[in-house]
């Protein structure tokens, strides 16, 4: 085909392309790469198609071949499309498609990635690599930070977990840590990240119940992490302050210096677990 609107209609904006002339550019060099790697629950979104059609056209380019479309925006609606063909006996042969506008380039593409409000809501880890993407053609933080509608402080951690140590990465795939916790976490030096994913890990995931029973795995919170990167163990476990924790109880017993030893207490407490749980200090 000699252009994309060789498929569509006259006097229409919306082109009716084949499905089969639409491709996914895989080639992460090449514009239009898509950015995306988790693709949500596709399922619920082909049943809609199955019952009402297409109804949000995709964004699509010429290939440099000019021969196919390929898709800018809409991934998931390709996916969902020949699923609702597939699974829910629909017939879809033609796909609603707009053609991008003339001159964009991929810094364009990729803000708009980060904008469109018509899809599912790419990931922290997705959107920690477009802003990566928008750094490495020299745009400085201020003017990312603007063309997202983030604050500049949102895109530097951001950035900070496109960094970010694999086990942090994975743990942010997984589910076992909250976006704002891994956000929190990943301005910490890798081996920090490490160290606090290992101290809080084991005590968060495997949370047990009152009745003893392992409850069911619960993702890393942003209190946590700030408590544990600030040196604050979420759990006692802390050898050396429980050692001196027994020491200061001996004191106390011995009589000495109360007041002054049960604030010693209240604080080793305080480092143990992030609140004081002992009586009040006695007048």
């Amino acid at each position: 085909m000699a252009g994309l609107r060789d498929l569509g209609k006259r006097g229409t904006d919306v082109l009716n392309i084949p499905l089969k002339n639409l491709i996914v550019e895989t080639d992460p060099t090449k514009p239009g790469y898509n950015i995306r790697k988790d693709y949500g629950d596709i399922d619920d979104l082909a049943r809609q198609i199955a019952a009402r059609g297409q109804l949000t056209p995709m964004r699509v380019r010429l290939s440099d071949d000019r021969t196919k479309a390929v898709i800018v925006s809409g991934h998931r609606r390709r996916l969902a499309i020949e699923m609702a063909n597939n699974k829910y006996g629909t017939k879809i042969e033609t796909v609603k498609c707009l053609p991008e506008e003339q001159g964009t380039n991929e810094e364009t593409r990729i803000v708009d990635m980060l904008m469109d409000g018509t899809g599912k809501e790419l990931t922290a880890l997705e959107q920690a690599e477009a802003v990566r993407r928008l750094q490495g053609f020299n745009w400085p933080i201020g003017k990312i930070a603007k063309s997202i509608g983030r604050s500049t402080d949102k895109v530097k951690q951001l950035l900070d977990l496109n960094g970010a140590s694999h086990k942090l990465r994975t743990a942010v795939e997984k589910g076992l840590i909250s976006t704002t916790a891994a956000l929190e976490l990943a301005s910490a030096t890798v081996e920090k990240q490490e160290e606090v994913l290992k101290d809080i890990g084991n005590s968060v995931f495997t949370a047990r119940t009152p009745k003893g029973r392992v409850s069911t795995k619960k993702a890393v919170r942003v209190q946590d992490v700030r408590k544990a990167v600030r040196g604050i163990p979420s759990t006692v476990s802390s050898k050396p302050i429980k050692d001196n924790m027994v020491k200061v109880e001996e004191i106390i017993k011995a009589g000495k210096n109360l007041v002054f030893y049960r604030g010693v207490r209240y604080g080793l407490e305080l480092a143990m677990t992030g609140k004081m749980v002992s009586d009040k200090i006695a007048a």
